[in-house]
């Protein structure tokens, strides 16, 4: 049997697609799972996953040619028995009908930052499945997935778990990560925290001056070494940070994220706001607190975590949004004040006080006027 399924985006949306394929895989493991990607970001999760026989790029836009590519690529072992399409990537019914899939299981619509928005072609999809705001993008993800086991009367695998996952780096790759951290000045066993804390989406940033004084306060009270995570995108503003804080060290742009990832598995705290290394902390197990601001946090928060994770956020009646820079000069995040944060910092640290914390199985509740400990 073979199963196509897309995922076009970046690093925080193939991992909150994870869940998903990693169900198709424990429910079927003799199907050939073949994923169509995009984005450089996404690509590079799924490199050595173990859950897909097949990484296939999307043809770009217009491309005749390209497309003619993709089918012969995602038709490598045969004809294509199911053509699943994820949340987010609509549009792509023609592409499965181009490719000869026997069934296509898809949303018709859904809704994104408050605005319906409709497949091509849903006569096509024999498949349907009906998209539920009050989900997360976890469980969304999983129901085109769902639609095929019932199709098949497969069940539910036993070992079904809604929690992220990025675990299929390797040796190499540790010990690259243990080599960088050793350049800077860490020894072999010490504690150290891992921070990503801004953006290239300008809007879900918090105000420089209170993460200057949060990098202060932890090198000086911790007394541990802060690395700074991030791509080139966010170096400049990273290596402007860590000249503010003694203890803090900018690494971003030096390393690959697998390398990001083994870095992120031995620290002892991750603090960072809503993006791709907050759901890769997350995937890693590392106890967090990240912010979240003009993204939808009930969609994107994660269902399931591993490790205990504080989300903090202030609803404003103008969120989600979709401003890359925001007019409101970031509103939504300057609402969520220091002294929020650094005490939920101090808490998550210490892990004697992880007990205190509550089930880490549940993400936390938001933060809110009514709830402003987030708890």
């Amino acid at each position: 049997m073979n199963i196509v399924l897309t995922r076009l985006q970046n690093i925080g949306d193939m991992l909150n697609f994870i869940p998903a394929l990693r169900t198709l895989r424990h429910a079927l493991p003799d199907a050939k799972l073949i994923v169509l990607a995009k984005h450089a970001g996404g690509m590079e999760i799924l490199k050595n996953c173990p859950y897909c026989d097949k990484v296939v790029t999307a043809p770009k836009s217009g491309a005749v040619f390209d497309k003619f590519r993709m089918r012969r690529e995602l038709r490598e072992f045969g004809p294509i028995d199911y053509f699943v399409i994820s949340p987010q990537d609509l549009g792509r019914v023609p592409w499965a009908l181009f490719c000869g899939a026997k069934h296509i299981s898809a949303y018709p619509s859904f809704v994104n930052y408050g605005e319906l928005r409709r497949e091509k072609l849903v006569s096509f999809i024999d498949l349907p499945c009906v998209y539920d705001q009050s989900l997360t993008e976890i469980e969304n993800c999983l129901k085109p997935v769902l639609n095929v086991l019932e199709h098949l009367n497969v069940p539910l695998p036993k070992d079904h778990s809604l929690a992220l996952e990025y675990s299929w780096y390797g040796a190499d790759d540790k010990a690259e990560a243990r080599r960088i951290l050793r350049a800077f000045g860490l020894e072999d066993g010490e504690d150290y925290v891992v921070m990503a804390p801004v953006s290239k989406r300008r809007a879900k940033n918090w105000p420089a001056p209170r993460l200057v004084r949060l990098l202060r306060a932890m090198g000086e009270e911790w007394k541990v070494k802060i690395f700074l995570l991030g791509g080139k995108a966010e170096k400049e503003e990273l290596d402007a940070l860590s000249g503010e804080a003694e203890q803090a060290v900018s690494l971003a742009g030096r390393t690959s994220l697998a390398q990001t990832a083994a870095i992120m598995a031995e620290s002892v705290f991750f603090f960072g706001v809503d993006s791709g290394p907050a759901f890769l902390a997350a995937a890693q197990g590392v106890p967090s607190v990240v912010l979240y601001g003009p993204a939808d946090f009930y969609r994107w928060r994660p269902p399931v975590v591993t490790s205990p994770r504080l989300n903090l956020f202030k609803p404003f009646p103008c969120s989600p949004c979709r401003e890359q820079v925001c007019p409101r000069n970031n509103a939504c995040l300057a609402a969520i004040g220091y002294d929020e944060v650094w005490q939920a910092c101090k808490r998550f640290y210490h892990p004697e006080k992880k007990e205190e914390i509550g089930d880490a199985k549940a993400a936390p509740e938001p933060v809110s006027e009514e709830n402003p400990s987030g708890e």
